[in-house]
């Protein structure tokens, strides 16, 4: 598996350059977007671009991207990071910036095992748990269709979703917790590509 960040922050003042650079499918999904949701859709694209090409994508039943006949891929935003995976087979990823945690969300996405798990490090447990289950659904191609409290991904928990085992693997980056969930082999070391790197050609 390979997993690619990209720091958006250079991308603030050349949204223009790098929208020249999108597929027409993913400019108009960016175009739709205003602010740092346009930002994230922009940098998501030219990740996708370089990585795994620009389209036609066609969409599962909850709404998962892939490419006919191309590679599998995730791909993932949050504040100031995109995060693509791309892999042999169906892969999930999530990333999520390090932050204080709402309580009143605690008890819908996660087990009472795993609040008291999270306990003594509340902001990074809570981000490590929390981009293991989604990284778990996108892999599974579920999505936000399935409740987030069932799916088990406390340490030494077999992860599992309608019988199919999984592997899920976390790396803490510059602030943010990053999870990637496969059938096969999980683990990834973070490659982060430079901005200029994406908008070079066109």
């Amino acid at each position: 598996m390979e997993l690619y960040v990209l720091d958006l922050t250079p991308l603030s003042g050349r949204e223009e350059e790098a929208l020249r650079r999108l597929s027409p499918e993913r400019r108009e999904k960016a175009l739709r977007l205003r602010g740092a949701p346009r930002l994230r859709s922009v940098g998501g694209g030219l990740l996708l671009r370089r990585f795994v090409g620009g389209g036609p994508f066609v969409y599962g039943a909850a709404g998962k991207p892939s490419t006919p006949g191309g590679p599998c891929f995730s791909l993932s935003h949050s504040a100031d990071l995109a995060v693509l995976a791309v892999d042999a087979a169906p892969v999930g990823a999530d990333a999520e910036r390090i932050a204080p945690v709402r309580a009143a969300v605690l008890p819908r996405v996660l087990s009472e095992e795993e609040r008291s798990w999270m306990a003594p490090d509340p902001e990074r447990r809570f981000a490590w748990l929390w981009t293991r289950k989604e990284a778990v659904l996108k892999w599974s191609g579920h999505g936000v269709t399935r409740p987030m409290r069932t799916v088990a991904v406390l340490p030494g928990a077999v992860t599992s979703l309608d019988g199919a085992v999984c592997r899920v693997h976390t790396e803490e980056y510059r602030g943010y917790m990053i999870s990637a969930a496969s059938a096969g082999e999980a683990r990834f070391t973070p490659v982060e590509v430079p901005l200029a790197d994406l908008l070079e050609g066109e």
